[in-house]
């Protein structure tokens, strides 16, 4: 009991020490009515002596300007919020209709909106679910893309895709290692660097101009549905196609065909890449016994 008490009393004591001590420092500097009489006579006499000047001739003490340093704050707080804008050091989390990245994200973004449109680098992963997603030529993401939206479009570069849509279009883009997409169609404008898991009813690969499309990798690539030969509409899709391969390299003639047509197909592999085929096609035109 006498422990605790002599604790309290303690610190009592220091709680008044500390508030005393200011006033202290107050008193002291209080000067009395006679001390400033005699300050005021020795500098009279000072003057009259010539010993010393008086610094200034009025009481009046001029503000110190700062208007130079207020106005390197100003331009100080102006670049931190143009930088602020232009870049994000943390994760980003974004809602809304239109949603547009400019600046910079050192970390993984995260979007939810109508319409999505990456215009720069994201450091991260970026997980997107919208109706509309286009990574735009000068956007780089230097992870992975994870994406379900009713269209993808990629024109820049994307280390790794994993995509759930309708239609997903590597317009002129590069997808720096694997893509594993499933969707209805596929348009390959753009490269893959290495392999590509295709699950889609229609896969296309453009074989003009600069943007052609090309999977350095495997195609790996399966449908909804086989080719059933004895339905005339899926029949006739597949002679369309052989009129127009996806191929890089391709020679066809313009032949009539019909559901009634006798096609052969002969494959066989090439020298290149072990995923490449070689593929030669016949069409039944007259059927006659040869001597």
């Amino acid at each position: 009991m006498l422990k605790n008490k002599t604790k309290l009393i303690a610190l009592l004591l220091a709680f008044f020490l500390l508030i005393a001590t200011p006033f202290a420092y107050a008193d002291n500097e209080t000067s009395s009515e006679s001390d400033t009489m005699l300050i005021s006579e020795d500098m009279e006499n000072a003057q009259q002596n010539n010993d010393a000047t008086p610094i200034s001739d009025t009481s009046e003490s001029k503000p110190v300007e700062n208007s130079n340093e207020n106005s390197v704050n100003a331009e100080n707080s102006n670049s931190t919020t143009s930088e602020e804008d232009s870049y994000k050091k943390n994760d980003v989390y974004l809602t809304g209709d239109n949603v547009t990245i400019d600046y910079i994200v050192d970390g993984n973004l995260f979007v939810m909106a109508n319409t999505v449109t990456i215009n720069s680098q994201i450091g991260g992963d970026a997980f997107i679910m919208a109706k509309n997603i286009i990574v735009n030529d000068k956007a780089y993401i230097f992870n992975n893309l994870f994406a379900m939206a009713e269209s993808i479009e990629v024109k820049g570069v994307v280390y790794d895709v994993y995509a759930l849509a309708k239609d997903f279009n590597l317009s002129g883009g590069y997808i720096y290692r694997d893509a594993k997409i499933s969707c209805k169609n596929v348009n390959i404008n753009g490269a893959i660097g290495r392999d590509a898991f295709v699950n889609c009813s229609n896969i296309n690969f453009n074989t003009d101009g600069n943007d052609k499309g090309t999977i350095y990798g495997n195609l790996k690539y399966t449908a909804s549905s086989e080719f059933n030969f004895e339905d005339k509409k899926i029949f006739k899709k597949y002679l369309k196609s052989t009129q127009n391969p996806q191929s890089l390299t391709k020679n066809t003639r313009k032949v009539d065909l019909s559901n009634d047509s006798k096609v052969l197909t002969l494959s066989t592999c090439t020298n290149g890449a072990a995923n490449t085929r070689y593929l030669v096609q016949g069409v039944l035109i007259k059927d006659e016994q040869t001597k």
